[in-house]
């Protein structure tokens, strides 16, 4: 019995090892296997890939090339400070009724205070402009020289001008009020195109190659200040159905820009001077808030910028300040010239009287 009984032992230690055996070779093979399947199917969407790229409409492979040519004109420029995000949150509830489609009223440091249809997209019309002028800060300084040229062929019929001509030499500091006071189309694709070639670091850069540049540019800052429903592809935002936002977005944008000298100092005048060559212009704020003249003069406006168009409507970013605190009023999409100062009104009013 006690032979039977080892003999049984032995029999069951055998089929133990056996069976395991059996387990690891069986593990192995299916992990070698899943490997394989995996780098097939890795293989495969190399190659769909590849077929779609080869199938694309003209149109597609244009703007591939577009892309390409903006990487690779990107390469020699200076990498550009990153923006930090703007993160936006509760500031408290002000019990009001605008006139606008969209709006977003908050302090500078992102509390808001009251929202109507802030995520909807819509259209910025010139409040564009702001970011425009605060990614070209980034790239040249306010004595930097910009020559006038072929870029004013863009600006399209109907557009507010600061009444640039091809040929004229100025520097950067009156072009961001040129940009900014009466808000010139002009001037925006001079600083563009100026910008795009100066960060590229290549002077023969063609105005559509400095333009591309710098609207990659543009975005690529929007997202960092994150702005996560908004495409630019125009320097002075003149209507074009793939140029827009959102409130939300735009105040992100203002709350970022609103913070730099070169926009505060330029936005918060009613007119600025400037000589040229054998020009001397006077250009003067299409911000009626800060006219001391115009029915709508607040004290208390600091900033920003207007902007209209058909599709737009009128907008405005407008900033206040009083006792330390700073008030920035994101309207879009009003009818009249009236409604949108008059809701900028009505919002400082509930916060600071």
């Amino acid at each position: 019995m006690r032979y039977r009984s080892k003999v049984n032992t032995a029999i069951v230690a055998v089929v133990t090892v056996i069976v395991l055996t059996v387990c690891l070779f069986v593990y192995h093979n299916y992990n070698e296997m899943a490997g394989m399947a995996q780098a097939e199917s890795t293989d495969k969407s190399g190659d769909i890939s590849s077929v779609d790229t080869e199938n694309s409409t003209s149109d597609e492979k244009s703007s591939a090339d577009d892309k390409s040519n903006i990487e690779s004109s990107e390469d020699g420029g200076e990498s550009l400070p990153v923006a930090k995000e703007v993160f936006l949150h509760n500031g408290g509830q002000l019990d009001l009724t605008l006139n606008a489609d969209y709006a977003i009223i908050a302090y500078s440091d992102g509390g808001v205070l009251y929202k109507k249809n802030e995520a909807e997209k819509c259209y910025p019309a010139s409040l564009t402009k702001l970011l425009t002028v605060a990614v070209a800060s980034e790239i040249v300084d306010e004595d930097y020289i910009f020559t006038v040229g072929d870029e004013l062929d863009f600006v399209l019929p109907g557009s507010s001008l600061a009444y640039l001509e091809k040929g004229d030499v100025i520097c950067f500091k009156a072009l961001v009020d040129a940009t900014l006071l009466p808000s010139g189309n002009d001037a925006a694709y001079v600083i563009a195109v100026g910008a795009g070639r100066e960060y590229a670091k290549d002077k023969s850069l063609s105005v559509h190659e400095a333009l591309r540049v710098f609207m990659t540019l543009m975005n690529k800052k929007a997202n960092e200040l994150g702005c996560r429903d908004t495409n630019f592809v125009v320097p002075d935002g003149y209507h074009d159905a793939n140029h827009y936002s959102t409130a939300s977005d735009m105040l992100k944008i203002a709350i970022y820009t609103s913070k730099l000298d070169i926009i505060k100092n330029s936005a918060g005048q009613s007119r600025a001077r400037h000589v040229y060559g054998n020009k001397d212009i006077t250009w003067s704020n299409t911000n009626l808030l800060l006219d001391p003249q115009s029915e709508y003069y607040d004290s208390r406006v600091s900033g920003l910028k207007t902007g209209a168009t058909n599709e737009a409507g009128k907008c405005l970013i407008a900033t206040a300040e009083k006792d330390g605190r700073e008030v920035i009023a994101v309207i879009l999409g009003a009818s009249t010239d009236m409604d949108r100062y008059n809701d900028a009104l009505s919002v400082f009013s509930a916060v600071f009287e």
